[in-house]
């Protein structure tokens, strides 16, 4: 032990305990007690530790002080969630006083007893009620005295200048964080379910106006998912009474928590609820989706076990492939987008002439049996600076330009041959694409230090980020089938993969799970499917996946790589730009359903499963 500057740092249990005396001769030693006796069990002082701070309120409490004091310790306890803990301190009370204290907290808040031989280390002449705060390893940070208790986290630590805990939303691929919430049970331990597998969380309103027959349906998948994850349902404004009220009523056997304002920041941000959010067994978020009511066992599964889950072979047979033009030389790589008619594809590639890339418009037919036919090639720009990646939204060809210096983006009226600049900025827009009409462009954007998406107007006005993550999103899609949903790579989860997220932000999901690279998403127009890229075989080669993430099939298999694929208006071909000794072929595939006939007709020859 050591004593200086009026600051007593003794050992307890091998943590350093730095506690502050205040008493009326000044800063004077005392003991510290390992232990903490409350009311129905032995409570180590140790236990509140080890998050970013704790906030002990200490109590002479009277009932004028109980009045007082215990709707803040409510309120606080209600917050209390991430990087804090808290606990209610007596200090020499009378027998039952205690019990009351406990009882008017509903157990959101532990409520230590302590007398001078429990707690020597407060002097006897301790004011009515004091707040000490302790960081992580016990360290005291500081102590005010005779003061009410605060209402809110933030009002606690102002108290003594310190900062809140930092608040991050949990995103997909991201570890949930270790939140202890309040319960019926006590304490309900996130990290502790997730130790024990796979986790699903249930986020609701306490105001939801479905709680009930929601919570039930919980109970339903619980009991379904037994032996293969856990799962808890977490109410965001609710109280005590309200949760015990659920679990008698309805015989829960699930865990229900009180999502503390701390920690629904934490896990949501600004989602509305309800969420679900799925761990997996490292706990590691697999997804985050908002739903109108909790999804049944086999959608439940689905989504638990995405890492190993057993793909189903699509329904579909390929044509032998066409090549509709041969020979493209691109200095970037060379994308293509249909007309709005069908009757085109317009495409980047290299010109000679001006020594620059170009957008240039290949002119199609289709016959009879439905088979694409190429027809003249016609240059749409003109300029010494690059015109890469178009995409046609309805009237509009947008497409990023270093015609102005650095990649921005760009979009030329069709019907006006005029041209219209969307971005200006220090930084790189590119690889734009919007949903059939038009009506907003999606893009990536490097402005924050690595590729994030945003959205704009066609005009590239009302700018908003659409993702917001350490890790590189890129080649966004969007749908046309009006859920807004977009399409994109993304390597949160530790290599290039295809996931999906509504226009909003919500509903993030993970498609594939390939360990390789898997790129250059785009949606049919009714929103069944995505096509994409895998070099899975060695090479990039062309996939198709539903868009729940559960069918899977191969559309190519060639030696060199395929890029870019795009369906046809009717979603009967696949067009995709395939690499020809440094030069690249537009190709064509026929795409058909196989029906299988009633009474066990012969079906699709089952794809090789991954």
């Amino acid at each position: 032990m050591s004593v200086g500057n009026g600051i007593i740092r003794l050992r307890l249990s091998g943590l350093a305990l730095v506690v502050a005396l205040l008493t009326p001769a000044g800063l004077l030693a005392g003991d510290v007690p390992e232990l903490l006796n409350s009311q129905a069990e032995v409570v180590a002082l140790e236990s509140l530790l080890g998050r970013e701070y704790t906030i002990l309120y200490l109590s002479r409490i009277t009932p004028e002080l109980a009045e007082r004091d215990i709707p803040n310790l409510r309120s606080l306890a209600l917050q209390l969630g991430g990087g804090v803990n808290g606990a209610f301190i007596l200090v020499g009370e009378p027998p039952g006083v205690a019990g009351k204290a406990s009882s008017a907290l509903d157990g959101l808040l532990p409520v230590l007893v302590g007398g001078k031989s429990g707690l020597g280390f407060l002097d006897p002449g301790i004011a009515d009620n004091s707040l000490v705060v302790l960081d992580g390893v016990g360290e005291l940070l500081f102590r005010r005295d005779d003061i009410p208790a605060p209402a809110t986290v933030e009002e606690a630590l102002s108290l003594g200048g310190l900062t809140p805990p930092s608040v991050i939303p949990i995103q997909v691929g991201e570890v949930v964080p270790t939140f202890d919430l309040p319960s019926v049970e006590g304490k309900l331990a996130m990290g502790d379910m997730v130790k024990r597998g796979a986790a699903v969380f249930y986020l609701v309103d306490a105001g939801w106006e479905m709680l009930e027959e929601d919570v039930q349906r919980m109970q339903f998948l619980a009991d379904d998912l037994f032996e293969v994850a856990s799962v808890a349902v977490l109410v965001y404004g609710a109280e005590m009474a309200l949760l015990e009220e659920l679990i008698g009523e309805k015989n829960l056997t699930i865990p229900l928590g009180i999502l503390s304002e701390v920690a629904h920041r934490s896990l949501v941000g600004e989602e509305p609820l309800p969420l679900l959010i799925v761990v997996n067994d490292r706990g590691r978020v697999m997804r985050v989706n908002s739903y109108a009511s909790p999804p049944g066992m086999e959608q439940a599964l689905a989504y638990i076990n995405l890492e190993q889950r057993e793909l189903r072979a699509m329904s579909v047979e390929f044509s032998p492939e066409t090549v509709l033009l041969s020979g493209i030389e691109s200095k970037w790589f060379p994308r293509g987008s249909f007309t709005y008619d069908g009757m085109g594809l317009i495409y980047n590639a290299y010109s000679p002439d001006s020594d620059a890339e170009e957008l240039w418009l290949l002119e199609l037919s289709v016959d009879e049996e439905g088979d694409y036919a190429a027809g003249k090639v016609r240059r749409l720009t003109y300029n010494r600076a690059d015109d890469i990646s178009p995409w046609v939204g309805g009237g509009w060809v947008f497409f990023p330009s270093l015609r102005s210096g650095g990649v921005e983006l760009w979009a030329y009226h069709l019907a006006g041959n005029n041209f219209t600049q969307l971005t200006s900025s220090d930084c790189n827009e590119e690889f734009p694409a919007s949903p059939l009409n038009g009506e907003e462009v999606v893009f990536q954007s490097d402005i924050q230090g690595n590729w994030d998406l945003w959205l704009c107007s066609p005009y590239g006005r009302n700018l908003k980020q659409l993702t917001d993550h350490w890790a590189e999103d890129y080649h966004p899609a969007y749908s046309s089938d009006g859920t807004r949903r977009i399409a994109f790579c993304s390597e949160r989860g530790g290599s290039p993969d295809i996931w999906v997220v509504g226009r909003d932000g919500r509903g993030l999901t993970q498609l594939t799970f390939y360990e390789g690279r898997e790129d250059f998403p785009t949606w049919n127009r009714d929103g069944t499917r995505i096509v994409y890229c895998s070099d899975e075989g060695g090479s990039l080669d062309i996939w198709l996946i539903s868009d729940d993430g559960m069918e899977v099939a191969r559309v190519s298999e060639e030696p060199g790589d395929e890029l870019c694929p795009i369906f046809s208006p009717s979603g009967d071909a696949i067009i995709y730009f395939m690499d020809n000794g440094g030069k690249y072929d537009i190709v064509c595939v026929g795409v058909s359903e196989v029906i299988e006939e009633e009474g066990g007709g012969e079906g699709a020859e089952e794809e090789e499963q991954r």
